[in-house]
Order: structure tokens, then C-alpha cells, then sequence
């Protein structure tokens, strides 16, 4: 960890031990001056800098109890996932270890040349009586000052005690797994948290399917009970709110297609919950009245025959494009409705250049020519887009240039 971000997590203690540890330096600097100019002031000079590495110690052992003090209350009793709680304590224990480390480095130098400055001034030699009339040589005797040695000993004892116990909680092991921070997991149970604890899911919901399906893209498996408890509940609570959302489309043709996609989407964790997404489909009845598609995204694609670039260039019909990309519509509509909350009258075009690679998952996409004023939904598009699968082309990859509209009526 660097000092930059140890600084980062101690916070106000970090700056306080700072300004500590530069004052110490400099009263131990002025100790080993003063030694070297064999001054009689290099004694107190020693020990006020050893003090003060005591004190340095002694604000590291306060700000790392008082910091684990605070996470352990912020975490009691509160209505926090387990998985979250972990985190938090987790968090919260290494800013406390900032501290020590802090407190141990800048303690160091005060402490090691205080003691050196008060322990060489504690051996002087004694002046002839004769004002000012230095004896001779051989006349010239040594002292031990023996008080100043059993001061010195007890201030350095005391800054070594201090010392150990700033040092003492790095052994100590932090709470919870060794996950790192950029583990794909930790973003599923930030999102299941948020999920749970919010009355309006859509946004959380969205951050949770897509954190979800990175996991998959990845091969990995998703949290399981005992790392997110919570994730199912999470899930099926999106996949309500989803289907609601879904049943309120105009069409009998948009309600299937809506239900088809979210059937295959990340947040279907187990066989209870995609049985419960067919049901909803099932209970579509086709014989409705489709009325004509409003406030929806609608395009079409400019694929197959050269739609490849340079060598390797592939084939994969228009059809099967267009079939997969309407698929999903639900997915891109429903990052147009998130703008439409802000801006009610929000319309445009918009057209995703995407490249189809060999095993028809989508390798690049990017939003070309977009005059939507709402670059969060254009970016949502985009990743909607970007997480497309299709059989795999013939011949090498595919190019797709594919214009989609939106209009609120």
C-alpha cells in the first residue's frame, strides 16, 4: 500500500500523525546537534523528542481502537446484508491498520535519535573549577550521570511500550475473506444491497443484471447463500418489478419478446425463477390487438454480404441480426424509459457500430451519430448492445451499423 493511500484511509489522524512526526524529527535533529556541539541541552533535547514519539504512538493505538470502535457500531444492529456488514468491517479495519502503519513510521526516527542524543549527553567532561580555567588533561575526569541514565531509560522504555502496542493490531488478522477490491463479486452484492434497500429498484435493478452478467461473460459463478444471502431475494424482486414493467407494453408481440429476453437475462438464477418468467409469457394472449408501436426502440440492420471490413470479412443474415437485436428491444427501451423520467419530451436516433466476432459474441460497439441529449442513455444502449450474442458468422467477423429511435409518443 502506498503512502498516498494509506494517508487516503487514515484520514484526520494520517495529517495528525504527520504534523506529530515532523515536529519529533526535528527536536531529535536539534538533539544530535547539539550532541555534536557538546552542549548541555542535548540531554532535554533528546528526551522531549522521544516524548514525543511516545505521543506519536500513543494518538496510533487511539485512532486505530477508536476506528475498528466506530465500524463495529456502524455495523451492530443495523439493517446491513451480512455480505455488506463484512465489507464495511473489512474497510473500516484497514483504515485502522493506516493508522498504526502511520503512527510506527513516523515514531521511528524521533524515538531512535532521541534516545541516542539523551544517552551521549549523559557522559561529559567535568570543567576544572578555576573560572573558566579548563584543569589539564590528565586532571579531567568522566561522569556517568547515573540520573540522566535512569531517565533516559525510563522515557525510552516507555516510547518502546507505546511502540509495540501501535504495532500490535497489524498482527492481527482483518475480518472477513481476502477478497480483493476489484473482485467481479463485490459489485453483485453492492448491487443486491442497493436492490433491497431501495423503494425505487430500477436503477439497482439494472446495475445488478449487468454485474450478473459479467460474472457470466467471465465463467464465474455468482455468489452463493453464504457470501450473498440476499441475492435471490434480490433477483426475484427485479424479476417482479421487470415483469410488471413488461405487462404494461402496449402490445401482445412487445410483452412476449419483453418476457422471451428476461427469461435468458442474467438476473434468472435458478429453474423456480425462470419458470415463473414463462408463466408470465405463457399467459400473453396473441389474439390481442396489437396497436402500433409508440415510445419504443425501433431500427433495422445493415448487415451480411460485406458488411465485413478488410480480410477475414464474414456473413451472417440480416434476419438472424435483426431477430436478436429486437430481442432485446425490451432492454434498450427500458434505458430510454430511465432518460424519459428526467426529460419527458426526450426523442432521437441513434445508430450502435458493433463487430460481430468469431464466436458471435460482440467484440466492440460504439454509438455513431447519436442526436439523443441524454449521453446516459446512449451509453446504456451501447452496453445493452455489447453484451449481444449471435450464432457465430461465416467466414470472419461481422460489422454492423444498426440505427434505433426513440419518441416518447
Amino acid at each position: 500500500m502506498s503512502l498516498y493511500e494509506m494517508f487516503s484511509l487514515a484520514g484526520p489522524y494520517g495529517w495528525a500523525l504527520a504534523l506529530l512526526g515532523l515536529i519529533g524529527l526535528v527536536m531529535a535533529l536539534v538533539a544530535v546537534a547539539r550532541i555534536a556541539a557538546r552542549q548541555h541541552t542535548a540531554f532535554s533535547s533528546g528526551i522531549a523528542a522521544m516524548l514525543t514519539a511516545c505521543l506519536i504512538a500513543g494518538v496510533a493505538i487511539f485512532g486505530n481502537w477508536n476506528a475498528r470502535r466506530l465500524v463495529d457500531a456502524a455495523v451492530t444492529g443495523a439493517a446491513i446484508a451480512p455480505s455488506q456488514a463484512e465489507r464495511i468491517q473489512r474497510f473500516g479495519c484497514e483504515e485502522a491498520q493506516s493508522i498504526s502503519q502511520l503512527g510506527l513510521a513516523f515514531a521511528s526516527l524521533p524515538l531512535l535519535l532521541g534516545a541516542i542524543a539523551a544517552f551521549a549527553s549523559t557522559r561529559r567532561r567535568k570543567e576544572a573549577p578555576l573560572g573558566g580555567i579548563y584543569a589539564p588533561p590528565e586532571a579531567q575526569v568522566e561522569s556517568d550521570g547515573g540520573a540522566r541514565v535512569i531517565a533516559a531509560g525510563l522515557v525510552l522504555g516507555a516510547g518502546a511500550v507505546t511502540y509495540l502496542g501501535a504495532a500490535l493490531p497489524l498482527f492481527i488478522p482483518l475480518p472477513g475473506r481476502d477478497w480483493p477490491h476489484d473482485d467481479p463479486r463485490w459489485p453483485v452484492l453492492d448491487a443486491t444491497y442497493e436492490v433491497m434497500s431501495s423503494s425505487a429498484p430500477d436503477a439497482p435493478c439494472q446495475s445488478l443484471e449487468d454485474s450478473l452478467d459479467r460474472l457470466r461473460r467471465l465463467g464465474r459463478p455468482p455468489p452463493d447463500a453464504s457470501e450473498g444471502p440476499e441475492l435471490l431475494a434480490a433477483t426475484g424482486r427485479c424479476l417482479d418489478e421487470r415483469i410488471r414493467n413488461i405487462e404494461g407494453y402496449r402490445t401482445a408481440a412487445d410483452r412476449k419478446a419483453g418476457l422471451d429476453a428476461l427469461a435468458k437475462s442474467a438476473l434468472v438464477l435458478e429453474e423456480e425463477q425462470r419458470k415463473k418468467v414463462d408463466d408470465a409469457a405463457e399467459n400473453v394472449r396473441p389474439e390481442e390487438p396489437e396497436a402500433s408501436e409508440t415510445g419504443s426502440a425501433k431500427g433495422d440492420a445493415d448487415a451480411g454480404a460485406g458488411a465485413g471490413t478488410g480480410t477475414g470479412s464474414g456473413r451472417l443474415a440480416s434476419g438472424i441480426i435483426q431477430r436478436v437485436v429486437r430481442q432485446n428491444f425490451v432492454r434498450m427501451r427500458a434505458c430510454y424509459e430511465r432518460g424519459l423520467k428526467a426529460n419527458p419530451k426526450l426523442s432521437g436516433k441513434m445508430t450502435v457500430r458493433f463487430v460481430i466476432a468469431l464466436d458471435g459474441n460482440v467484440a466492440v460497439a460504439e454509438s455513431k451519430a447519436a442526436d439523443i441529449p441524454d449521453p446516459e442513455v446512449v451509453r446504456c444502449v451501447v452496453s445493452v448492445v455489447k453484451s449481444l450474442v449471435f450464432p457465430q458468422p461465416e467466414g470472419g467477423i461481422v460489422i454492423v451499423q444498426y440505427p434505433i429511435a426513440f419518441s416518447p409518443q
